[in-house]
């Protein structure tokens, strides 16, 4: 059987790259057709471009799109911008410690929420399961009446031992245990030692390595936790970025 194939490249040539040749081809089962594509790169840098193409046959029509990277610049200067070692994440060896922060009060009326939630807090008890590796056997305990074999990780088996008693039980457990490992992710931006110089009449200003390249990401809104030194925590809501400055 034959299909045909039109190569649409519409949004590609904006960037600078253009299919050459007959757009417009037929391939049969088992064939390989090869495109030749040029590349008037208009920025230094990698260049990323979507090719679709567009099958027709059997009376049927689909399209599937693909992603092509162009990188373009000088082999010099990737020779001096390459890494010199692989990259490796920063460990967290050990748990960190939860402090409760002294919630943020907005007494200008300027940061407002569509509806305020209660804070939900994840138990003290969950946490210290986590930390001492119990949680597991503890979820485990809530299938009732079933036995389950710990060491070993199947889950279809607890799947379809969940049931109306157990559920909520079950999730909000999981759902504790993910936000704790998101916790101790997050640590990964932490910063030591920093300073908070005013902005403005009411406002503070962080200044945040990579926040313009999203490393990490900060929006407005968010909160941010500030510890003083061998003191109480606090909580702030960005209120704006300014390129590696959050307000």
């Amino acid at each position: 059987h034959c299909v045909n194939i039109i190569v649409q490249n519409t949004i590609a040539e904006r960037k600078g790259l253009n299919v050459l040749g007959d757009k417009q081809f037929q391939v049969s089962a088992g064939d390989c057709h090869n495109l030749q594509v040029e590349f008037l790169p208009k920025n230094i840098g990698i260049t990323r471009c979507i090719i679709t193409f567009k099958i027709q046959g059997n009376g049927s029509e689909f399209s599937i799109s693909r992603f092509v990277n162009v990188k373009a610049g000088s082999p010099e200067d990737d020779e001096i911008l390459k890494p010199t070692k692989p990259y490796r994440r920063q460990k967290i060896l050990n748990y960190p410690a939860y402090y409760r922060p002294v919630p943020y009060t907005d007494k200008s009326g300027s940061f407002k929420f569509a509806r305020s939630l209660k804070p939900f807090g994840i138990p003290g008890f969950w946490r210290s399961s986590v930390k001492d590796f119990s949680a597991k056997d503890q979820i485990v305990e809530l299938f009732s009446g079933s036995k389950v074999n710990v060491t070993t990780n199947q889950p279809e088996a607890y799947g379809k031992l969940l049931s109306l008693e157990n559920y909520r039980s079950v999730f909000e457990r999981l759902l504790w245990t993910e936000e704790i490992q998101m916790e101790i992710d997050i640590m990964n931006f932490d910063m030591h030692n920093v300073s908070f110089p005013r902005h403005g009449m009411k406002n503070y200003k962080l200044y945040c390595p990579g926040l313009a390249e999203s490393r990490p990401s900060v929006l407005k809104g968010d909160v941010i936790l500030i510890r003083v030194s061998k003191g109480k925590s606090y909580e702030g809501y960005v209120e704006r970025v300014e390129l590696e400055n959050a307000i």
